[in-house]
């Protein structure tokens, strides 16, 4: 099983999705620390290629832990 290694709680657990709307001037480990979330799993949940092109507009998905 694997463990987020901000808070140690399997990422198995994530309940649902946030969705958060990417706004000018964002960027992805902000974002992260926002929600309080890993950024790997933030990356890997929205399957982006290239974590540093988001674009305003664009849609992610947050995960929600338990």
């Amino acid at each position: 099983m694997k463990y987020d290694k901000e808070d140690g709680s399997p990422l198995s657990q994530i309940l649902e999705n946030k969705v958060y709307k990417v706004k000018h001037g964002d960027v992805l480990w902000k974002i992260a620390d926002k929600f309080k979330v890993n950024l790997e799993e933030l990356i890997k949940i929205n399957n982006l290629k290239n974590p540093n092109l988001i674009l305003p507009g664009q849609e992610l998905k947050i995960p929600v832990h338990k």
